[in-house]
């Protein structure tokens, strides 16, 4: 198993965008066959898809 995890920090004019990129990336990412699950944790709470 490999994990991966990332921390990034986000300006606050740039986080409704970067939301939406990042939801838009995971749900493509799922449907790789390697990729099991992909988690959007922040420090408000897990975003939903």
């Amino acid at each position: 198993m490999l994990i991966v995890q990332v921390h990034v920090s986000v300006k606050p004019e740039s986080v409704a965008d970067f939301r939406k990129s990042t939801i838009q990336n995971a749900r493509s990412s799922i449907r790789e066959p390697a990729i099991a699950r992909f988690d959007r944790p922040s420090q408000s709470g897990y975003w939903g898809t």
